[in-house]
């Protein structure tokens, strides 16, 4: 059927009006002569073909911004500006398509393709669903710190994201798709943003070569002095993918790599100098470590010898020392009538009061002699320690209230039970309430208080005595150590007391601290465990021998 006939046109009506791609015509006055229901569908503001029939394609653009329908953000920012940029790119007959936005937010790809006569057909295709894809695309390259170029099969720019753009330092003019690659690759060497090595041409020429490769990548040096990998990889319709990755601190290792590879060389040189010297020193290390073990098993047997010595003395002068002090005894008793002269009674005392001392200092070595040769055996059995501090209680009560010296103890309602050897617990407790009470001065007082913690019993004993300097603290916890500013008050003592306790708590597996004030008094405070526990080798407690080689002083 001809066109030219009424029923030819017809017909070419209904297959436009068919089309779901809106078409407009103008003349060559620029002035509307045809619209296809398509358009008129897009845009609702023209409902009515006969009333645009006419209209200026300027009249129709400021039409749709007073209704609306545009949403473009220069359009609304500048609609004057955007007028004019849409007529000028409508006059052109630029074949170049042309993106708008519409305010129910869909996207128009507008082309306008010249006539015979002058005038124009205008294209307005949907492309939503697209726009939608490069936008995710867009915004995922945007997220990644790489910089990211893609280049179509005619090698020009398609898209960029802005690292690219600052690794470059280019403006946006500078970076408007569809610049060609050798173009803007000769603007950036021009530009000295990477390190040329003073043959800019030269670069290019090799920054080209890679990129024509499809698997092509080189590293450049920004002159910020960041290092970049530049990898350049063909799309599968023909175009191009240009990414830079930053490696500086990959190349910074590299760096500490290779220093420390020279470093290591000097050092192996070092080391093979010194071997030969080590060598030589080998051989006398050895003959020194032989000396030494001789040297060690002389003084273990030494030290075994004097602590064997120790004990046979103690023994032998323990049977003397029963005799006088039983006789003195009796002198002091007048057991067999009056001595005559008084003088005699007052040196009676001085021998038992003196052989009493005696025979204390000989069970000390003893006890010290047993702990250090690992003999001291601890015999367990459970039993209340409120009945041990009582009773010593009642032991040192004479002696207290010879120096108007009050005890005071604080003890729990309920019975502290622990698993313990009843002698050495007994014993400790005794030392440290006679110290107590010996370096108290005349109306003081000693304070002995009974307390668990978890699964261990405390026990302190305080005094408002002489107290002990604090350079002397750690002296007095050293067998026959005496501190003589301590003295002062006239009391005698061995140096053997605290040592003994501090042994016998470690033997049980438990602590001992003290702490003092000069001229305020001493508190010393005991934890034992409430069950017996595993405790190291008898003679090593506080991981060194008891030291009793070294004579006492005096």
């Amino acid at each position: 059927m001809p066109v030219g006939t009424r029923e030819g046109t017809d017909a070419l009506i209904a297959g436009l009006d068919s089309l779901r791609v809106g078409i407009i015509v103008f003349n060559g006055d620029d002035r509307l002569t045809y619209s296809n229901a398509h358009f008129r569908y897009i845009f609702r503001t023209f409902d009515d073909l006969d009333a645009i029939v006419g209209l200026t394609f300027e009249d129709i653009l400021r039409r749709l911004l007073s209704e609306g329908e545009i949403a473009g953000t220069r359009a609304i920012n500048d609609p004057e500006g955007w007028i004019a940029d849409t007529l000028a790119f409508h006059r052109s007959r630029d074949w170049t398509p042309r993106i708008e936005r519409l305010s129910d937010g869909r996207w128009m790809e507008v082309k306008s393709r010249p006539l015979d006569d002058g005038g124009a057909i205008v294209h307005w295709n949907d492309v939503t669903s697209l726009m939608r894809v490069q936008m995710r695309f867009e915004a995922a390259i945007e997220s990644t710190a790489d910089g990211f170029a893609v280049w179509d099969q005619a090698d020009r720019l398609v898209l960029h994201n802005r690292v690219f753009a600052r690794l470059h330092r280019a403006a946006g003019d500078q970076l408007e798709p569809g610049i060609t690659f050798r173009d803007f690759m000769t603007r950036t060497s021009e530009s000295d943003v990477f390190h040329t090595g003073g043959d800019a041409a030269q670069w290019l020429d090799r920054r080209m070569e890679k990129h024509a490769l499809p698997v092509g990548q080189s590293t450049l040096r920004h002159v910020d002095g960041r290092w970049f990998l530049m990898r350049d990889r063909h799309t599968r319709e023909g175009g191009r993918v240009t990414v830079y990755t930053d490696i500086t601190e990959l190349k910074e290792r590299e760096r500490q790599l290779i220093e420390r590879g020279r470093t290591l060389q000097s050092t192996v040189h070092e080391l093979e100098m010194n071997r030969a010297m080590l060598e030589n020193q080998a051989s006398s290390l050895v003959d020194v470590a032989e000396k030494l073990d001789y040297e060690k098993e002389a003084a273990e047997r030494a030290n075994e010898s004097k602590t064997s010595f120790l004990r046979n003395m103690s023994h032998e002068l323990r049977t003397p020392l029963n005799s006088i002090i039983g006789f003195s005894e009796v002198l002091e008793q007048e057991l067999f009538g009056r001595l005559g002269n008084e003088r005699y009674l007052d040196y009676a005392k001085m021998i038992h009061t003196s052989g009493d001392h005696l025979l204390t200092l000989i069970n000390q070595i003893l006890d010290l002699s047993k702990i250090e040769a690992g003999r001291y055996e601890l015999v367990h059995r459970h039993f209340d320690l409120r009945e041990v501090i009582e009773d010593c209680t009642d032991i040192l009560s004479t002696q207290a209230r010879a120096g108007n010296i009050s005890i005071d103890l604080s003890l729990p309602d309920e019975e502290l039970e622990i698993e313990a050897d009843h002698t050495a617990i007994r014993q400790s407790v005794l030392n440290l309430m006679s110290n107590a009470i010996k370096f108290t001065t005349e109306g003081g007082s000693v304070t002995v208080r009974l307390e668990q913690e978890d699964e261990m019993a405390r026990i302190t004993v305080a005094d408002t005595g002489i107290g002990i300097a604090p350079n002397d603290i750690k002296r007095v916890l050293i067998p026959f150590e005496q501190v003589e500013s301590s003295m002062s008050v006239g009391a005698q003592g061995t140096g053997l007391g605290l040592p003994i306790v501090k042994s016998l708590v470690q033997l049980h597996g438990g602590q001992l601290n003290l702490a003092s004030t000069l001229g305020k008094g001493t508190t010393v405070t005991i934890w034992l465990p409430i069950e017996a526990c595993d405790v190291p080798e008898a003679g090593m407690v506080g991981q060194r021998p008891f030291g009793l080689i070294a004579s006492p002083k005096g």
